[in-house]
């Protein structure tokens, strides 16, 4: 709208520029070229100030960002899925690994100086005719020899052991079911332990919880030990009889 009164205004200004220059003759020329510069100068102002005023409307959106519903990215909230449980270790520095594997044959190497030390005070109290006593000799060695194995990082020598030491095959093969019983019923008290949810507040009280579900779950892995390396024993001495 107002380019059209400028415009207009132009049009005037020219128009009595024309009227007043064949009116007047030669002497109101100076006013009629007035007239007419007036009317140009209205003219080139209606054009500057009309398109500039046009674009101002037409394009709010280099003017006024857009606004829309999803959050910008300095707002979104970014969410790292963390790796399963089965998994943690796999991310372990290789110091920390290091370190795990030097606790576990420290453990080891306990367990064995154990085990020798209990086959001496054996061999001290041991009559040859308390077959009690025998079955608790030949397990324990049994579990130094794979102790040692495990140390040592070698297969372990079960053919060593003879079925004189071990008893009869039916005496060994029940012995071996009795095994298998203990590893599950010790299985199963491994899982009531790990499905066991730790409070979402910590306090004092859960610390203690946690605490002694730490030492039974290390309790049961050295038993878990224990019966795995006498099922192996046990297992091989049976297979030399056949």
């Amino acid at each position: 709208m107002f380019w059209l009164i400028g415009l207009l205004e132009a049009v005037a200004a020219g128009t009595l520029a024309a009227v007043i220059w064949q009116a007047g003759g030669g002497n109101d020329q100076p006013m009629a070229l007035g007239m007419a510069l007036v009317g140009m100068i209205a003219l080139v102002a209606t054009v500057v100030l009309g398109r500039s005023s046009s674009a101002a409307p037409d394009s709010p959106s280099e003017t006024v960002p857009a606004v829309t519903d999803e959050p910008t990215d300095a707002v979104v909230e970014r969410v790292v899925p963390l790796a399963p449980t089965e998994a943690v270790s796999h991310y372990l520095p290789d110091a920390v690994r290091a370190m795990h594997r030097e606790v576990e044959r420290a453990r080891w190497q306990y367990k064995l100086q154990d085990v020798n030390a209990k086959l001496a005070l054996l061999e001290q109290a041991m009559r040859d005719d308390d077959r009690r006593h025998q079955r608790r000799r030949f397990e324990l060695l049994l579990l130094r020899e794979g102790l040692t194995a495990w140390l040592d990082g070698k297969p372990a020598r079960w053919h060593d052991f003879t079925a004189v030491e071990a008893g009869d095959t039916a005496e060994l093969q029940d012995r071996l079911h009795d095994l298998a019983d203990q590893e599950a019923w010790l299985l199963n008290e491994v899982k009531q332990w790990t499905e066991t949810a730790a409070s979402n507040t910590p306090s004092l009280a859960d610390s203690l919880s946690e605490r002694v579900r730490y030492q039974r779950l290390t309790e049961l892995e050295d038993q878990l030990e224990d019966l795995e390396l006498l099922k192996l024993g046990y297992r091989a001495v049976l297979g030399g009889q056949d």
